[in-house]
């Protein structure tokens, strides 16, 4: 209790500033509440409680007083934004759309911010109306912050605090789903890692959308782990519902999401073979059938995945190549690419992917910070490949739907990227799994007892 009692001191004390700087701090403590009331009611009294609150309270305590000085000490007074500059765009967007909701003059700048030196470029290039939602660095999430701008005006913080909670319940995820596949022990050590990564950390304290892109990811493969494992069809019904949210928010990741979930659902033991079919069908459906299935397919089709590396490539900042020059200058087509070739530049790209950025080639000091943590990283990468080994090997129903997701998403990465700080982002969406197989293979380097015995299957996993 002792514990528990410093916890919520830290947290309410760090709330009373959020309070004195910002008017939507109520929001925020509505959201701690809810994530305190769920961790109360999901895990019982005891050292198990006591730990996710005091990860949870620290991780949203030192995520809120961050965002407090990064944003009236550095973005307010006209810095431009030097980690993710692409959720600051989506703020101004929100901010555009607002005036339409509200009936505001849409020339009204309510900032100094560097994002709105160029906003009256902005309404011009719009026309003074309204952008459809599939446009580029719009989509439904500029028209959330648009809804919350209608509702509490101007309020950046509140963008960049929900995303704060969103990571850190991603942790709290994680935690679960190590749990479920090699024990209490390990569920720790990956719980204290994913909420305090450097990069998850600090993209958290920005607009942009991975954090919830994180956690909605995090939720379906935890979710259609417990449904493979004879759980409720709720689980099922949670996929389903993280990938529409997904399929609004980063559609480019919605199709390889609904791959992995037939992949899944096809090699269960569970169902028939017809049921396996229909939800096969179920998930083309679900692609094939959107107004926005170009776009939602494009992740999944070679000549349209590439497109974006290429265009890495032809644009400023700091890039690498896969492919022969000959596509980059369009004298090739990629549609008839080698085998070989193809073959070759996957193998580059995966590993660009899994390990930019390089050390030697640095050009910024975010890439700097980037590198102190990949190099971190490539120390650590050999215990994942030693976890998931063990994994498929000693625990395949509870980790083979991580794995498949690794794997899928991996194989994505290392095709459609092109930018050493865009790859190094979006390869946080695969961290919190790499997290859980790393921890597990240095217990299992080290000889831990508790995975010896599940590799004795004495018992099965904690659930």
């Amino acid at each position: 209790m002792k514990n528990a009692t410093i916890n919520l001191i830290i947290l309410g004390s760090v709330l009373g500033a959020v309070s004195f700087f910002s008017v939507d701090a109520f929001i925020i403590t509505l959201l701690l509440a809810a994530c305190f009331v769920y961790i109360w009611l999901r895990f019982p009294a005891g050292d198990e409680r006591r730990f996710i609150l005091s990860v949870f309270s620290w991780g949203i305590a030192a995520r809120l007083l961050l965002i407090i000085l990064y944003y009236y000490f550095f973005l307010l007074p006209g810095n431009t934004d030097i980690i993710a500059p692409d959720g600051e765009c989506y703020q101004a967007r929100g901010w555009y759309i607002s005036r339409f909701l509200t009936g505001g003059d849409m020339y009204i700048i309510p900032s100094s911010e560097q994002i709105f030196r160029d906003y009256r470029d902005m309404v011009s290039f719009y026309a003074e109306e309204i952008p459809d939602w599939r446009l580029y660095q719009v989509g439904v999430f500029s028209y959330a912050i648009a809804f919350l701008y209608s509702v509490f005006d101007y309020v950046p913080q509140l963008i960049k605090f929900i995303n704060a909670v969103f990571s850190v319940a991603s942790a709290i995820v994680i935690y679960e789903l190590a749990k479920s596949l090699f024990g209490k022990k390990a569920a720790r050590i990956s719980m204290i890692i994913i909420a305090f990564l450097p990069s998850i950390f600090v993209f958290s304290l920005t607009s942009a959308r991975d954090p919830m892109v994180i956690l909605l990811l995090c939720l379906s493969i935890y979710s259609l782990t417990k449904f493979y494992l004879g759980y409720s069809l709720l689980h099922l019904a949670v996929v389903f519902f993280c990938a529409g949210l997904v399929y609004f928010i980063r559609i480019s990741v919605f199709a390889p999401l609904m791959l992995v979930l037939a992949i899944a659902l096809f090699i269960s033991l569970r169902f028939r073979f017809r049921w396996k079919i229909s939800f096969l069908v179920l998930c083309g459906l679900l692609v094939f059938s959107s107004g926005y299935r170009q776009k939602a397919l494009s992740s999944l089709d070679l000549a349209t995945l590439t497109n974006p590396h290429i265009g890495y490539i032809n644009t400023p900042g700091n890039n690498y190549k896969i492919l022969p020059d000959g596509y980059y200058s369009g004298s090739k087509d990629i549609r008839k690419i080698p085998p070989l070739d193809l073959a070759v530049a996957f193998l580059k790209g995966l590993f660009h992917s899994l390990f930019e950025p390089f050390p030697w080639k640095l050009k910024t000091k975010g890439e700097l910070f980037g590198a102190v943590q990949a190099l971190a990283w490539v120390m650590f990468f050999p215990f994942a490949l030693i976890g998931i080994s063990f994994g498929l090997k000693h625990k395949l129903k509870e980790s083979h739907v991580a794995f498949i997701c690794v794997v899928v998403f991996s194989a994505l990465l290392a095709i459609g990227e092109g930018n050493v700080g865009t790859v190094f982002r979006h390869r946080d969406m695969l961290m919190p799994f790499f997290i859980i197989f790393g921890v597990a293979g240095i217990f299992i380097f080290f000889d831990d007892k508790e995975l010896s015995e599940i590799a004795k299957n004495r018992f099965p996993a904690a659930k």
